[in-house]
């Protein structure tokens, strides 16, 4: 009898580990996401498209199993490569990053409420770190799966730039709710090309459809057309900025202003001639839309505290 168990308990650990090392992002996950162009963004999906992620199948790098996360719409602005590599191990997701050619700590759910853990981020010639701290961790149920959940911040930490924050959340087995990298290198916050602004669908192999609600659909996109308005950039200084920020506007005309988060929330708006007070917003970054004499004009802000 003692034999039967113990080869029963042999089997059960066993296939328990295969099933514990690729817990996150085995063949057949996918991630649709929202994404927004900088240069034509518009609250409520008119500027609105996705990037889907499909994990398919896996290599071995360094001795590590890793799962292949195909990216159907990398973005240009970090430098992203079509295809990442992750593995699971220990309640942790780790990501190889080729330019240090080995593998960085991208999750770990492990981590109680305080703690932090540091990701090191390749920029241009130099080294970006981001840190990610754990502000409280709770448990969600998705699909009648009880899953752990962080609250996070990531807190950058650059060298040309005053350090700032952005919050999002981490589910075991889903990832970042934001964005599965949600990464970005000092250079790409003056880049203006598309932003992720959320995750709308998650299924894999074991877990029905999961929708987050932001989108009509996983793949639903709209466009607005470009020959209704004209788009320009819009000049901000300084930027980053803390208390108020001035607009180059021609001939001193009164203009109004919207300001958007990334998730395409309006947290400020009125008229103005130059400055704005942007004193209440918090750490993070932002996308600011005036109306000047019929012309759309757009720019990306950066707020520190």
């Amino acid at each position: 009898m003692n034999k039967i168990i113990s080869t029963y308990l042999f089997f059960y650990l066993l296939f328990s580990n295969i099933s514990f090392a690729q817990y996150f992002g085995i063949e057949g996950s996918t991630w649709h996401f929202s994404k927004v162009n900088v240069a034509i963004f518009m609250p409520g999906s008119l500027n609105e498209s996705y990037m889907h992620i499909a994990s398919s199948g896996d290599t071995t790098i360094h001795g590590k199993v890793c799962n292949r996360l195909v990216n159907s719409s990398p973005l240009w602005c970090s430098n992203e490569q079509g295809t990442k590599f992750t593995y699971y191990a220990n309640d942790s997701v780790f990501y190889y990053e080729p330019a240090y050619d080995s593998f960085e700590l991208l999750y770990d759910m492990n981590a109680s409420q305080g703690e932090s853990w540091y990701i090191r981020i390749p920029d241009y010639n130099d080294e970006d770190t981001i840190s990610v701290h754990v502000n409280f961790t709770d448990t969600v149920t998705i699909n009648g799966v009880q899953l752990k959940r962080l609250q996070v911040s990531y807190n950058t930490h650059f060298d040309n730039m005053a350090p700032f924050s952005y919050d999002s959340e981490i589910i075991e087995r889903i990832g970042d709710t934001h964005y599965l990298f949600n990464l970005l290198p000092e250079w790409s916050y003056t880049c203006d090309e598309a932003i992720v602004t959320g995750m709308r669908c998650y299924e894999d192999p074991n877990m029905p459809l999961y929708t987050t609600g932001i989108a009509s659909s996983c793949t639903f996109q709209s466009y607005i057309g470009l020959d209704e308005q004209e788009l320009t950039q819009l000049m901000v200084y300084p930027n980053p900025a803390s208390n108020t920020i001035n607009l180059s506007i021609e001939n001193g005309a009164e203009v109004t202003y919207e300001i958007f988060d990334l998730l395409g929330n309006l947290v400020a708006s009125g008229q103005t001639y130059s400055e704005i007070d942007i004193s209440t917003l918090v750490s993070g970054s932002y996308l600011l839309m005036v109306q000047d004499k019929g012309m759309l004009r757009t720019g990306k802000l950066q707020v520190v505290s």
